[in-house]
C-alpha cells in the first residue's frame, strides 16, 4: 500500500537524506498518551489529528521488527521490544492490563525539518505481551485482524448491553442509553421530560457540585432553566423548581468517593456520605480517577455494603511488585507470583478518588423496573433454549400422549 508523503519529504527520501527517524506512540484506552522516537532528542510532532503538538522522547533501547502487511485475517508480522523501565512501561502496568488494546501509531519524519510533515505506516493494537530478562516483547495487531471478532451481538436470555452503553458500543449496537452520567445542569436551557419507557430521551441533568444525585424532568414539568443553579431537593422523588423546568430528584448513578482501609487486593472502605443502596452498586464498575492507579482499567464490583461502606471486587486488583514482603519468586528468577489467599503489594491507596457506576442485572425487572427503559431492551427473554429448537419429534410425546 502507498504512502502520502509531502513535495518535501518526498525530496528528502529520495537524496537519502539520514535525518529520518521513526517515531511511535501508545495511546491506552482510558487516554493515557506516550511518544517515543528512535532520535536521541525529543521531538515535537504535529499529526495534523487535531491534538496538536506532543512530545516524542528518547527512548533508549527500544527495537522494531520488519514491517509486513497482508490481505489475510491473520495478526501482522510487526513485534515492538523494549527494556521494561518504571518511568517508560512498569512491569507492574503491563502485568495489571494497562496497555491491552492500546492504540499504537508508526510513522517516520525528517527531525531537521519537521515541516514537511510524516510517513504514517501503521497504526496497530497491543496483543500479547511478554516479559522476560527485564524486557518486553509486544505483539502489534492491524485493522483486518478485528474481522477475526465478534462484532455483532447473538439471541440472548440477558442483556447483551453494559448499563449506560450508548449507540455504536460492543457488544450492543444499539446501546442501553441510560445515562450513568448526565451532563451537567445548564442555565437558560430548554429542557424535556424523560418518556417512561426509554432512558435515552428527555432531559437528565447532574448539579454543578456533586450530591449523590441527578435530576430528570417531570412529567408535564418541562420548559426553559432559570439564570442561576437552583437550590436543588435531595429529597429522593422531591421536587425542584428551576424558571420554567420542574425537576425531580434521583439516585446518582455514579457514585463519587474515596478509598478509605483497604483490606486487600479485593476489598476496601470508600469514604461516602450518601445512601446509595446495596443493590445500586452490585455488578457496577469502579474507576479509580487519581494517584499512581488512576490508568487502570475499570474493576467490577462484586458487592456494595452501605452500612460498612465496603466495597468487594470480583477480581482482585493488580499488585505492585516493589513490595515483595509476601511474593513467591519464580524458580527461573524472571517473576513473581502473587499468593492464593490474596496477600501481597496493594495496587490502591487509601485517598485515592473512584467513581463507582451502578449495577445491573440485565434482565427484565431491571430493565423495566429499576431503569425505566424496557424500550432499549437488549435480549430476548422469550427465545426457546437450545433443547426447545433441537428437540426432535420423538420428544413432542410422553408416555401418557402428546404434549
Amino acid at each position: 500500500m502507498s504512502k502520502a508523503a509531502t513535495a518535501g519529504m518526498k525530496t528528502s527520501i529520495a537524496k537519502r537524506d539520514m535525518s529520518h527517524v521513526f517515531c511511535w506512540s501508545v495511546e491506552t484506552v482510558v487516554g493515557v498518551f506516550q511518544g517515543f522516537t528512535e532520535l536521541d532528542d525529543d521531538l515535537f510532532v504535529d499529526l495534523a489529528d487535531g491534538n496538536g503538538f506532543r512530545t516524542y522522547a528518547d527512548i533508549s533501547g527500544f527495537t522494531r521488527s520488519s514491517i509486513t502487511n497482508t490481505d489475510s485475517l491473520a495478526v501482522d508480522n510487526l513485534d515492538i521490544v523494549g527494556f521494561l523501565d518504571p518511568t517508560v512501561f512498569d512491569r507492574n502496568d503491563i502485568i495489571a492490563g494497562v496497555y491491552d488494546g492500546a492504540v499504537v501509531r508508526m510513522f517516520l519524519v525528517n527531525f531537521n525539518d519537521l515541516t514537511q510533515g510524516v510517513v504514517k505506516f501503521r497504526r496497530a493494537t497491543i496483543g500479547n505481551v511478554s516479559m522476560f530478562e527485564g524486557r518486553f516483547e509486544a505483539e502489534l495487531r492491524g485493522m483486518l485482524q478485528r474481522y477475526t471478532q465478534e462484532i455483532v451481538g447473538v439471541a440472548t436470555a440477558l442483556c447483551r448491553a453494559d448499563l449506560g452503553d450508548q449507540p455504536g458500543v460492543s457488544p450492543s449496537i444499539r446501546g442501553c442509553k441510560v445515562r450513568v452520567d448526565p451532563p451537567f445542569w445548564v442555565p437558560s436551557t430548554a429542557y424535556t421530560e424523560r418518556p417512561p419507557r426509554d432512558a435515552g430521551l428527555g432531559s437528565i441533568v447532574k448539579p454543578l457540585a456533586y450530591n449523590d444525585r441527578q435530576f430528570e424532568v417531570k412529567v408535564g414539568g418541562g420548559g426553559t432553566s432559570g439564570g442561576t443553579e437552583p437550590s436543588w431537593n435531595l429529597t429522593i422523588d422531591g421536587e425542584t423548581t428551576d424558571g420554567g423546568v420542574t425537576w425531580i430528584t434521583k439516585q446518582a448513578l455514579t457514585v463519587i468517593a474515596t478509598i478509605d482501609v483497604v483490606t486487600n487486593r479485593g476489598k476496601f472502605t470508600i469514604v461516602y456520605s450518601g445512601d446509595a443502596p446495596d443493590a445500586l452498586l452490585k455488578g457496577g464498575l469502579l474507576f479509580i480517577k487519581t494517584g499512581k492507579n488512576a490508568k487502570l482499567f475499570p474493576l467490577d464490583v462484586k458487592t456494595w455494603d452501605l452500612t460498612g461502606k465496603e466495597i468487594v471486587l470480583y477480581l482482585p486488583a493488580g499488585f505492585d511488585l516493589l513490595d515483595t514482603t509476601s511474593l513467591l519468586e519464580l524458580e527461573d528468577g524472571t517473576g513473581t507470583l502473587l499468593l492464593e489467599d490474596g496477600s501481597g503489594g496493594l495496587l490502591m491507596e487509601a485517598g485515592e478518588t473512584v467513581h463507582i457506576r451502578a449495577g445491573c442485572a440485565k434482565d427484565v425487572p431491571a430493565c423495566r423496573d429499576a431503569y425505566r427503559n424496557i424500550t432499549n431492551a437488549r435480549f430476548e427473554p422469550n427465545v426457546p433454549g437450545a433443547k426447545v429448537i433441537q428437540r426432535t419429534a420423538a420428544a413432542l410425546f410422553t408416555q401418557g400422549g402428546a404434549v
